[in-house]
């Protein structure tokens, strides 16, 4: 991790796990977390993503709103943004991660749990009241020659495990996490706002 802020920003540490991890809110737009040397992670990002060992950091980032087209991102494509976006923020962008939302960071929500010494820690952004949708609805993303339709309805989740997990164990991990997602916003009563 190189610099985490200029002069102008002041990034808050928002929680430090036992094992290091820590949870840095840079400002309304990124939140990240900060790896220790040897964390093996998996990502559904376009930078980074996959099962990856290595990675300095995670950032979970609020894409500016009305944009429809590639090259009306900074870099001129989703690559070279998510690329910008980690450099900016003071990460090496080979070594770093970024998932896209259109929720604010200010709105995350941080939770920690420990069972018999395991901690596990979940940190989530939600977009559900005026946009969120559920599977069955028509698709809200598209892409296509460089275009596609705005983020609708995003939940991200970032969900560190305090131990050292098989590749399977992180594909499960993922799975769990999604039908918890999908526990909770049933629990809300949280509908779709097109179907």
């Amino acid at each position: 991790m190189s610099n985490l802020s200029d002069e102008n920003t002041a990034v808050k540490v928002l929680f430090e796990t036992s094992s290091g991890e820590r949870i840095l809110l840079h400002d309304d737009y990124n939140l990240a977390i900060y790896l220790p040397p040897g964390r093996i992670c998996i990502s559904t990002s376009w930078l980074n993503g996959g099962i990856s060992e290595g990675l300095e950091a995670v950032v979970n980032h609020c894409i500016p709103r009305k944009l429809c087209h590639e090259q009306e991102l900074e870099g001129g494509s989703l690559e070279n943004y998510l690329r910008i976006v980690a450099s900016n923020l003071g990460y090496d962008p080979s070594s770093t991660s970024v998932l896209l939302t259109a929720a604010s960071m200010k709105h995350a929500s941080v939770v920690s749990h420990s069972y018999r010494g395991l901690e596990v820690l979940a940190i989530v952004t939600a977009g559900v009241e005026v946009n969120g949708c559920r599977v069955g609805d028509p698709a809200s993303y598209y892409q296509e020659d460089g275009k596609w339709k705005p983020f609708i309805g995003t939940i991200n989740i970032m969900l560190l495990i305090g131990a050292s997990l098989p590749h399977y164990a992180l594909s499960r991990a993922i799975i769990t996490a999604t039908e918890a997602k999908t526990a909770a916003l049933q629990e809300l009563m949280v509908s779709s706002q097109y179907s």
